[in-house]
């Protein structure tokens, strides 16, 4: 294939055709007792078949339930490439041959983590701590993040493959979020100076807090972060669950060494009591 018109192939890649290339996965064959559909369109992922599709009845499990989220809802045919993304056989062959150390168990599949994906083929299934890391300085180049909160979604086919740093898309559970790079940092700069007040995420996010965190962290400090973060609130709130994910908690904050004291309580000046005059008997 030709510079030219491999570049036109892989501009017209779907995510999960894109995952499965750098990845190097062994893409599945459809049996031959069911043959190929005939469909040019993948019903998941909406990109192309090339006619080696698999019969959508036999590709998916009785077990899978994101129907309402495929891409081409008349098409009767999967690619072979969602085929290897959905089932628990690739992704733990892939555990075991990258020496990943991931947790697995007989239904253990591409559904039960988050991915991270970059294009000269390094793969993670990150922590909060580690999208953190990364969205903050994320790389030059092709890179996937699909973040799962719930340990029961398949998220990759959802998901866009970034192409820049400064202005990316994050998906999240079904949510796709466009992010830019500046904003995901004064965000998380925002939400992580009331952690470290020792506010609870809940209340950040919502902005609801508990009593307790904002006696904790003296009422002056609390309005004056809590006023401050407010807008991402307001105009941005994908952005904030996004941030709540992965952002550092007050009880991280300090094992860290990084939350603030306590505010000292307020002076209370008491009324002096009156003193027996002298020579007086009490």
């Amino acid at each position: 294939m030709m510079g030219s018109e491999r570049a036109k192939a892989v501009e017209a890649e779907s995510t999960t055709q894109w995952v499965a290339r750098v990845l190097g996965l062994t893409l599945p064959e459809p049996p031959a007792k069911v043959g190929r559909a005939k469909a040019e369109r993948c019903w998941l992922c909406g990109g192309a078949t090339h006619g080696m599709g698999w019969p959508q009845h036999a590709a998916i499990a009785p077990t899978f339930t994101q129907h309402n989220t495929a891409a081409v809802s008349d098409s009767d045919a999967v690619c072979r490439s969602c085929v290897a993304l959905t089932r628990a056989e690739t992704f733990q062959a892939m555990v075991r041959a990258r020496g990943l150390g991931l947790k697995t168990w007989t239904q253990c599949g591409w559904h039960s983590y988050s991915h991270l994906v970059l294009e000269d083929g390094r793969y993670d299934a990150p922590v909060p701590s580690r999208m953190r890391d990364f969205l903050l300085t994320p790389p030059a180049g092709r890179w996937l993040l699909a973040i799962n909160t719930t340990g029961k979604k398949h998220t990759i086919f959802r998901g866009r493959v970034a192409s820049a740093a400064d202005f990316f898309p994050v998906q999240v559970d079904e949510e796709s979020l466009w992010i830019a790079g500046g904003d995901f940092a004064a965000c998380l700069a925002g939400f992580e100076r009331l952690t470290a007040l020792g506010c609870g995420k809940d209340g950040i996010e919502t902005g609801r807090y508990h009593p307790a965190d904002t006696m904790r962290a003296g009422l002056r400090r609390w309005r004056e972060a809590e006023e401050a973060f407010a807008p991402w609130r307001e105009r941005q709130p994908g952005l904030v669950g996004l941030v709540r994910i992965v952002a550092r908690s007050a009880k991280a904050m300090e094992e860290l060494g990084l939350a603030e004291a306590p505010e000292p309580p307020p002076n209370r000046l008491t009324t002096p009591q009156p003193q027996p005059a002298q020579g007086s008997l009490l």
